[in-house]
């Protein structure tokens, strides 16, 4: 089953976040090498990468199921120290 993409607000309660420059300098960084890394995805799948606009995807350009997400963090360090 694939989860369905809820917007996380209305176009009516948009408003800017106030983070100092160094947040969104990471931020920035941290989106352009992800942008990188999907594109070697997309190359990689081929014919079988599936167009999104989203950020996180699968290996095939799939959203992500959430208990995936549960189940990688849960095999890290951070995730086995509970």
């Amino acid at each position: 089953m694939i989860s369905q993409v809820i917007p996380v607000s209305s176009s009516v309660s948009r408003s800017p976040l106030s983070r100092p420059r160094l947040t969104w300098d990471c931020t920035a960084s941290a989106l352009r090498h992800r942008k990188a890394v999907q594109d070697e995805a997309h190359k990689a799948a081929g014919d079988r990468w599936q167009r999104s606009n989203l950020v996180f995807t699968t290996a095939h350009g799939m959203p992500i199921e959430p208990r995936n997400v549960n189940r990688a963090y849960l095999r890290t360090p951070l995730g086995r120290s509970g």
